[in-house]
């Protein structure tokens, strides 16, 4: 869906599973955190925000309980996510907390 070196065509492709995911989360009015894999290259980040660089490949959207995880791929080193959930805590975005989730990399 973030996959800049897909193109245009692409992107637009995936315009309606984006709006859906938009739409969803807003109305949850929770944190909501997303895996993908697409370029299994791990990234943490919010491309629904308006700040966020890769905003630009579905603009108009500024989603702030929407957080997204790319997870790691079959390049080495292998690593996976360690997920913990805990609803007392409100962590803020950043590469290892959002809300009441945070993450640890474990690298094999």
């Amino acid at each position: 869906m973030w996959d800049a070196e897909k193109g245009a065509a692409h992107q637009a492709a995936y315009e309606p599973f984006v709006q859906s995911i938009a739409a969803h989360t807003t109305d949850l009015g929770r944190a909501e955190l997303m895996f993908n894999g697409d370029s299994h290259v791990y990234k943490s980040d919010n491309p629904l925000s308006a700040t966020d660089p890769l905003n630009y490949m579905h603009p108009g959207y500024d989603v702030a309980n929407f957080h997204r995880i790319v997870v790691h791929g079959s390049t080495l080193p292998l690593e996976w996510l360690r997920l913990t959930v805990d609803p007392r805590q409100n962590a803020n975005a950043s590469d290892t907390a959002f809300g009441p989730f945070s993450w640890e990399r474990e690298i094999q």
